[in-house]
């Protein structure tokens, strides 16, 4: 309910924690979302497609992006539904432990 009451999530990458449970919380309750280039968070969405990214630490192309969101007509809706789309599609249990097992068989084989 709290994610409701906003137009967008905003993350600036300002920590040291490579994916942030806000992320994905944010991304499920349709909020559009503008994000840093930063750690995980560039392998769960699509630039331009399921959410806007900036260059960590640029305030310009912050406010380039927030002034982007702004201008879309929906609000970046589209972003937001494209997103939960994606998630639901890519970011499965099943795949995270197809992943997970790809990688320990790529490190068995090293």
């Amino acid at each position: 309910s709290i994610y409701a009451q906003y137009d967008a999530f905003l993350f600036t990458g300002c920590c040291n924690d490579p994916f942030p449970i806000t992320l994905p919380e944010a991304m499920l309750s349709g909020l559009p979302c503008i994000l840093a280039e930063d750690g995980g968070i560039v392998e769960a969405v699509k630039g331009g497609e399921t959410a806007l990214l900036f260059a960590a630490g640029d305030a310009d192309a912050l406010a380039d992006a927030m002034q982007r969101m702004m201008d879309f007509a929906d609000g970046g809706a589209h972003l937001s539904r494209a997103c939960r789309q994606h998630l639901s599609a890519q970011h499965t249990l099943d795949r995270g432990i197809e992943r997970i097992e790809e990688l320990l068989l790529a490190a068995s084989n090293a």
